[in-house]
């Protein structure tokens, strides 16, 4: 299943296709394709300015590498 703002784009619809042919992929349709990452900044902004915030319990690994199945 590719979901999210990402699985709007057609090209790389067509690319995983060609790529990925053992597998099932799955995708909604694309008026469910959305990022909602601006809401999430939006909120992440709300929160900042009413001096709400939270301490991260978890590491940061920005080199993680994506698992095939």
């Amino acid at each position: 299943m590719i979901a999210g703002g990402v699985a709007a784009n057609k090209g790389l619809r067509v690319n995983i296709k060609a790529s990925i042919k053992d597998k099932k992929i799955m995708y909604p349709d694309l008026e469910f394709c959305t990022d909602n990452a601006a809401m999430i900044a939006y909120l992440g902004e709300l929160k900042l300015k009413h001096k709400e915030t939270t301490d991260i319990k978890f590491g940061i690994k920005p080199n993680l590498k994506i698992t095939t199945f």
